[in-house]
Order: C-alpha cells, then structure tokens, then sequence
C-alpha cells in the first residue's frame, strides 16, 4: 500500500463501509447532485438499491477509483 492510499484511507476512516452519495459529496466537496452525474459514469464504484433512488459506494472500491483520477491513471478492466 502506498502513502497516498494510506492518507486517503485515513481521511475515509471515519466513513460507513458503504458510502451514501451525501459521503460522497462530503469528502469531494461537491454537489449531491454533481455525485450523481459521477454514478453515470463509466468506472465509477457504486451500487443502485434496487427500488430506491439510493445509491451506495464501496469505499474499499471508491479508493483505488479516486487515486487514479488523481493520478490520471486509466481504469483497469474487470472480468465480471
């Protein structure tokens, strides 16, 4: 694990597991609403409630997702 993930991991510490898109705003400080436009988003970690409007985050996959675009980094492809 590298420094930067650790700082980000400290600073998501304190965090729920599952992060609300209000988290989300929070730790960005952005708009709910810009949060949103992010789950449109190919690449981006989040899980839809199925009936709700309610998204979720996983922060453990929130965190690898956050340093690559503060690294500009491309995303990785998944095998699902």
């Amino acid at each position: 694990m590298n420094e930067k993930q650790k700082m980000i991991e400290g600073l998501l510490e304190s965090y729920p597991h599952n992060m609300q898109t209000k988290d989300i705003a929070k730790f960005l400080n952005i708009s709910v609403s810009t949060v949103y436009n992010l789950i449109k988003q190919d690449g981006f970690p989040s899980i839809h409630m199925p009936g709700s409007r309610i998204y979720l985050v996983p922060k453990h996959e929130f965190i690898p997702w956050y340093l690559r675009q503060i690294s500009n980094e491309p995303a990785q492809e998944t095998n699902n």
